[in-house]
């Protein structure tokens, strides 16, 4: 059950009307706090995001709250909030309040999911006028979403695993750019290239290593230089910690400049292999 608390803020929409955020407080909740170190240095580290997260006790997300904003880094502020609404165990509506900070007035943005009699996503319609719905259509071993002038073509090999991504222009079905991926032991090679035709055409390479668990401990990118994130985790499974690092492509330097802690402030149950997995992947995606 979701239980719906107030919260105690009056919110002024744009000049012409006000309402209340309603806070959806799950069975779960897990703070996650980013850092940054200015030149590399221990010694100018300092706070750069904060956000919090609630889930329900299968692990679906309920909503999160994110302080501050990319261009307003006071992080007793609210950013956004992202709500999440289910039925079935699907997911059927979002809600997302983004705020100008500065004066603390939100924009309010609805989404609503449509699934055909398979239980398959096939629509994501958009309250917000300037953004076009995403049509999804499905093939073997294939997804396209469509929207717009482009279109997202996901390919899977006989595994489900994710072999090719490629953005695509609707009018020409000429390819704009691609993922093409590869897996060798317990690694995930990806390698990603564009085909913009403006003579600015850009490449990088992506390696993601997997422990027995198949839970993803690092990733390297290289491209103007190289990137390294080290993924760690709790004794219950979940993501604690994140590391990035960032060296020159002429020397292997690596040095740490974003840091990410995460907590579980509070869990009312043991939590089993399935909820985990549905934590870090959402955890993940930030």
């Amino acid at each position: 059950m979701k239980l719906k608390i107030t919260l105690i803020l009056l919110i002024c929409f744009s000049k012409i009307y006000s309402q209340k955020i309603e806070k959806e407080i799950g069975e779960i909740k897990i703070t996650q706090e980013g850092f940054y170190f200015e030149d590399y240095l221990k010694s100018k580290k300092r706070k750069v995001s904060k956000s919090e997260f609630y889930f329900d006790n299968f692990g679906n997300i309920l909503e999160k709250i994110s302080y501050g904003r990319q261009h307003y880094n006071k992080l007793n502020v609210i950013g956004d909030i992202e709500q999440y609404s289910y039925e079935n165990e699907k997911l059927i509506s979002k809600k997302h309040w983004i705020s100008s900070c500065e004066n603390e007035s939100f924009s309010v943005y609805n989404t609503e999911l449509i699934y055909d009699e398979n239980n398959l996503l096939i629509k994501e319609i958009f309250s917000n006028p300037i953004s076009q719905p995403f049509v999804y259509k499905y093939e073997k071993n294939k997804i396209e979403i469509h929207s717009g002038n482009f279109y997202i073509q996901k390919v899977f090999d006989e595994q489900n695993r994710i072999i090719q991504c490629n953005q695509i222009f609707e009018e020409t079905n000429k390819i704009r750019w691609q993922y093409l991926y590869e897996y060798r032991d317990n690694c995930r090679i990806a390698n990603f290239q564009t085909y913009y035709g403006d003579g600015k055409e850009s490449s990088k390479r992506e390696i993601v290593v997997f422990d027995k668990e198949n839970r993803k401990i690092s990733e390297e990118i290289y491209n103007y230089n190289r990137t390294k994130i080290v993924f760690k985790y709790s004794e219950n499974g979940v993501i604690n910690e994140v590391a990035e690092y960032e060296s020159s492509l002429e020397k292997e330097d690596y040095k740490l400049l974003r840091l990410t802690k995460i907590k579980i402030n509070k869990s009312s149950k043991k939590l089993t292999k399935e909820i985990i997995e549905k934590i870090n992947s959402e955890l993940d995606s930030v």
